[in-house]
């Protein structure tokens, strides 16, 4: 009989949290012997990155003796060899792995920050992708500019020597890729 049947029932309430690591550094592309730092944010306040963090540099040219010096939640190098550099990071939070990388190109010019625009195409996954392209015009009259240029092995792209105005920034990574638009103002 199922009246007969006693019942006990248990509710349990789970919450769940997704929180997201992201390294970034003011400038994808970076002269030799100019210090660059990376941070690490993570998208939720309530962490934070743990003093055991494991900075390392994963890429490096060959020749290259940079160290990182690791500042809690951020890192620097001074690069010493022109090619590409990449820093990742790893740590646990209640047995949850994170980890993250970021790639910085160093060449051998300085670039002027003021009239330039540059950085490194990747994708999803941090993989870096060669042959995307990427378009900067003026928003106001793009007979005063427009260009396209094609990212190099690096991912890396410049456009320089650019007069003042609002530009529009548009990166097309290619097959399975959505466009990415951005704003820039140059002064």
């Amino acid at each position: 009989n199922i009246d007969d049947i006693e019942s006990d029932i248990t509710t349990i309430d789970i919450e769940v949290k997704t929180v997201a690591l992201t390294l970034s550094s003011e400038n994808a592309i970076q002269a030799i012997g100019s210090e660059f730092t990376i941070d690490a944010v993570l998208s939720d306040e309530s962490f934070s990155i743990p003093v055991d963090a494991s900075w390392q540099i994963t890429v490096k040219p060959d020749g290259s003796a940079s160290p990182l010096r690791v500042d809690g939640s951020s890192v620097s190098i001074t690069p010493d060899v022109v090619g590409t550099y990449t820093i990742s990071l790893s740590f646990e939070i209640d047995g949850v792995t994170f980890n993250a990388t970021q790639t910085i190109v160093v060449n051998d010019d300085v670039i002027d920050e003021a009239d330039t625009v540059h950085g490194v195409v990747t994708g999803l996954n941090d993989e870096i992708l060669e042959g995307a392209k990427v378009r900067l015009y003026n928003a106001d009259d793009i007979s005063l500019y427009d260009l396209t240029v094609t990212t190099d092995e690096t991912g890396s792209y410049i456009f320089s020597e650019l007069p003042a105005g609002r530009y529009y920034l548009v990166v097309s990574g290619g097959n399975g890729y959505i466009n990415q638009t951005q704003t820039i103002i140059i002064n």
